[in-house]
Formats: structure tokens, C-alpha cells, sequence
């Protein structure tokens, strides 16, 4: 069941209903008015058990990418799709965003894709930015609606470390998880040549083929089924953890890159206009969202949205009303509550224990 924080960090375990509270999660200011649905980034599973999608290990991640594990290294690495966009010729003016966190989970920061990482930031290997005592934080970034359209020729030369890391994802967020036999056999007829037409021949596997039904009340997956299997083969209904989680595996099936993905989705027409011109949303429980990215060598992971209502909203995006809002901007800065352990020791020095190789996982859920 959905709990408060929005943030189940993977867990797939007794997932029976996505129930929100209209709490505020967070407070978002942009200089430009998103015109898509603006995803921000938290938690991220690359290892499927069936049971949750648990987070890269550390052993695995020094293994694969020795030169990137410090963290000067993991900030140039989360860096390099923004730099190569800074630094190239496709000429996309750079936006800033304000993150105020209030209902959200500390424990991560959620920050949009193409986004700057900040020099203070600490970052969970390869995938999130770890959360910090302070409440307000402030990024640049550029639309990912605009960073799609960019070629490879507009982008600055790529990094020795970028190399390194593409080598890893193609060994290590490629790889399909042993048994499935059900699922792999509706893989089997799809069109794989390239990662879009995959993406195509997912929502019509969803829509057309099974027709699966979002369903905010989906039940608990009955003792001894197989969580994503039970999903698309029985009950064909459930929310985005269940959508988020077959299409990765399906794209693992057919030879791409992917990972699981949980944060924040929020529609471009929740944002409404201030006095000076910059645009504010409010960020509720009902937008904790899970998604699905693949790796696109050019600028790095993408967002793949297969979850039905999640797909309208963001097909009906791109021209929203521009609202006036009186509302001021964010109050000056405050620190956030916090305990005496406020930062997580830095996995540079951490060994390898049994509770960083995997899932920790949490009750909460995402919608």
C-alpha cells in the first residue's frame, strides 16, 4: 500500500492499492514552463528479484567502473550528458529550477534529467543524488523535451570516463533476470530492431494485446506468483509500479538498457504563473510516480513512460493554459529537521556489507 514519502525504493512486496493523501511532497520554481510532464528523479533499481528492484551494489559498480567509483568521479559521470549539451553546438538555453522538499523523503534530492549536479551534492553511485539537511535546493537544466531533438554532431566530444560507463550499462543494465518463461514469450514476436520501435511494441502489447487496465486497487499478487508475470498474464490491471517494472524487463528482453525508476511526475498544467515571470507547482503524494529509462548513448537515460494515464497527460502537455498565480515565490531559505547522522557515509570508504549489496527497501509506494 502507498505510504507517505512517495518513495518505496523499489519494493514490490504487498502492493495492493495506490492510496495518496494530498499531502505537499514538494514546492517547485522553473524559470520556463515545462512543456512536458517534468519527471524528477529519486530512487533507482537495476537488479529485479521478483520481490523488489533493488539498487546497484557497490561491489558491482567498483568492479564495472573503477575509475568512476570516487565521487569526483560519479559527479563528472551524473555531469557529462549536461556538460556535452553546455559545451556543444546545439545552442539550448539553460533553465533553473527550486526544489523545496516538504513532504518528500530525505533521503534523496529529486532533480530533473539533464540536469547540473551540484559540487556539494552526494551521489549514490550512478543513480540518484542523495538527499541533504537542507530543505531548498536549486539546479540548472535542459528541457528533455528539447535535448531530444539535439544530434550527435551538436554535443561536445564525449569523456574517456562516458566510454568507460557506456561499456558498463551494456554489460550490466542489459541483462534479463533467469525464468520469466511467460513473459518472454510475448517478447518473442515483438519488432526489436531499435529501442523506439521496442517502446512501440510495448503500449501495443499493453493496450491492444492484453489489455491492461490502470487500476489504482489492483490487489495483492496471490502467494507463490511471480509479481510482473501475475500482472500482465492474470489480474491485467495495476498502477505505474506495475507498468514501470514489465517494461523495463521487456526491454531487457530485447537487448536494451533499463532501469526502474522512482520519483516525481508533475504535469506541465500544474504550473502556474508568478509576478516575476518564473512558474511554481505544488508537488502532492498523488504525483509519487515510478517510470521506466533506457540508455541513449548520446545523452545518457531517458525517460520511458508506459503507464497509460501517465502517457495522456504527457501527449496533452505540450500546450497548457498559462494560469496567473499571485502566490510569492518560495520562502527565504529554512533548514530542514534533521537528526545528528544527517549525511550517509560516503561509499568511497564504505565496504561492502550486507546492507549496501542490495534492496533496502521500504513499505512506502509510489502511484
Amino acid at each position: 500500500t502507498y505510504s507517505g514519502g512517495g518513495i518505496g525504493k523499489g519494493n514490490l512486496e504487498h502492493l495492493s492499492e495506490f492510496k495518496p493523501t494530498g499531502e505537499k511532497a514538494l514546492e517547485v520554481i522553473v524559470t520556463e514552463k515545462p512543456r512536458e510532464t517534468l519527471y524528477l528523479r529519486a530512487y533507482t533499481g537495476v537488479n529485479y528479484t521478483g520481490r523488489a528492484w533493488e539498487k546497484e551494489t557497490v561491489l558491482a559498480f567498483r568492479q564495472g567502473v573503477p575509475s568512476i567509483f570516487g565521487e569526483s568521479g560519479r559527479r563528472a559521470l551524473m555531469n557529462e550528458p549536461f556538460t556535452r549539451i553546455s559545451d556543444g553546438a546545439a545552442g539550448l538555453e539553460q533553465q533553473k529550477i527550486r526544489i523545496r522538499r516538504e513532504g518528500a523523503s530525505s533521503d534523496f534530492s529529486y532533480i530533473p534529467y539533464f540536469a547540473k549536479v551540484n559540487q556539494d551534492d552526494k551521489i549514490y553511485l550512478d543513480a540518484w543524488v542523495k538527499g541533504r539537511w537542507t530543505k531548498d535546493q536549486e539546479y540548472s537544466y535542459f528541457s528533455a523535451a528539447e535535448v531530444k531533438n539535439i544530434s550527435s554532431g551538436e554535443l561536445a566530444k564525449e569523456s574517456d570516463i562516458w566510454n568507460e560507463y557506456r561499456t558498463f550499462v551494456k554489460e550490466e543494465y542489459s541483462t534479463a533476470p533467469d525464468g520469466l518463461n511467460q513473459l518472454k514469450a510475448l517478447t518473442r514476436s515483438m519488432d526489436q530492431g531499435n529501442v523506439e520501435q521496442v517502446s512501440n511494441e510495448i503500449n501495443r502489447l499493453f493496450e491492444d494485446t492484453l489489455g491492461l487496465r490502470y487500476s489504482k486497487t489492483p490487489g495483492e499478487v496471490p502467494e507463490g506468483e511471480e509479481f510482473t508475470e501475475y500482472f500482465l498474464t492474470e489480474n491485467r490491471k495495476g498502477f505505474c509500479v506495475h507498468f514501470a517494472s514489465a517494461s523495463a524487463l521487456i526491454y531487457r528482453m530485447c537487448g536494451y538498457s533499463s532501469r526502474f525508476v522512482e520519483g516525481y511526475a508533475v504535469p506541465s498544467n500544474e504550473f502556474v504563473r508568478l509576478d516575476d515571470g518564473t512558474y511554481r507547482a505544488v508537488v502532492t503524494d498523488d504525483m509519487a510516480h515510478a517510470w521506466c529509462e533506457t540508455f541513449d548513448e548520446k545523452t545518457g537515460w531517458v525517460v520511458r513512460e508506459h503507464t497509460p494515464s501517465y502517457m495522456e497527460e504527457t501527449d496533452a502537455a505540450g500546450t497548457p493554459d498559462d494560469r496567473e498565480d499571485e502566490t510569492p515565490d518560495i520562502v527565504e531559505h529554512e533548514e530542514a529537521d534533521h537528526t545528528a547522522q544527517e549525511e550517509e557515509e560516503d561509499l568511497t570508504t564504505q565496504p561492502e556489507t550486507e546492507e549496501n549489496k542490495g534492496g533496502n527497501v521500504a513499505d512506502q509506494k509510489t502511484d
